[in-house]
């Protein structure tokens, strides 16, 4: 089975930029794949199946941490184990630690007086002096059962989304005079176009240069010729969410059980596919927002 570095077409020392490229050119490809199939009738479950590795590798190749571990085993894989538990320890280390803690831990031994021994062993030496008695301990209650909910993480989002979604407009606040300010002109700034495919009719390709994100939604709208007032009056999304979508500004969107289900309604009304959407911009949201 292909690697998770293999299955986005780069390699061990990949830049996070080339991660998300070979991602989106990957997921691209898929959708292809995907659309012949229910074209044809044919079964997608294979292809499905392909599109969650996919992201499997996205997911970990972009989580420092999780990429520092799977680097460790790919190593290990191709080196092979050592019979010693220290040397052992010494190849494991740099993976399974922190470089943030066992840094801060130099520090402190280097500024302090204080014995701080080994933080990071591999395991706990055996102990050759007496025990000593200890106090009886503390009966501690059973936990409390915690709640389980019979819907899924998707199906809570989405019933979050349509309860806010169903909530009425507040009422209109009275008319107060206000002086008029003075109108300063801005000059929008353009979206960094460097295939120059905004306009480009071939969507699949649109989305093999620059992926899923709002550069791809700016063209399927241009395409249709549909101004944003358009689609925010067709889908009841606000005008500056569709700018902050397109432009990939997403600092300014609300929480991403929103932003999924607007990304849902905006897939509609300019008849794109869905699941590539979402899978596309989703993974910007979380890379931006950090979670």
């Amino acid at each position: 089975m292909a690697g998770f570095y293999e299955r986005l077409g780069t390699r061990a020392g990949a830049s996070d930029e080339q991660i998300r490229s070979g991602y989106h050119q990957a997921l691209a490809r898929l959708v292809k794949k995907l659309r012949v199939a229910r074209t044809q009738g044919a079964d997608t479950a294979v292809i499905e199946s392909h599109r969650d590795e996919l992201r499997e590798a996205f997911e970990v190749l972009t989580d420092a941490a999780r990429r520092r571990r799977y680097d460790l085993m790919l190593r290990l894989d191709l080196e092979g184990l050592p019979q010693d538990a220290e040397e052992l320890w010494d190849r494991v280390e740099g993976g399974l630690v922190d470089p943030t803690a066992a840094a801060a831990v130099e520090v402190v031994r280097a500024v302090t007086a204080l014995d701080l021994g080994e933080p990071f062993t591999p395991m706990e030496e055996e102990r050759t002096e007496p025990v000593t008695s200890r106090p009886a301990p503390v009966p501690q209650l059973p936990p409390r059962p915690k709640a389980v909910s019979l819907l899924s993480q998707v199906e809570r989002e989405e019933r979050a989304y349509q309860a806010v979604a169903s909530l009425p407009e507040p009422a209109s606040l009275p008319q107060v005079s206000m002086p008029t300010p003075s109108v300063v002109m801005v000059e929008p700034q353009p979206i960094a176009d460097p295939a120059g495919l905004l306009g480009h009719s071939n969507l699949e390709s649109v989305a093999e240069n620059v992926g899923y994100d709002g550069r791809y939604l700016k063209s399927a709208r241009e395409g249709r010729s549909m101004s944003l007032e358009q689609v925010s009056e067709e889908t009841k999304i606000a005008v500056r969410y569709l700018e902050a979508i397109e432009a990939n500004e997403v600092d300014r969107l609300p929480a991403a059980v929103f932003v999924r289900g607007y990304l849902r309604e905006i897939a509609s009304v300019l008849e794109i596919e869905e699941g590539a959407l979402l899978e596309g911009y989703m993974a910007l949201y979380a890379q931006q927002r950090g979670g």
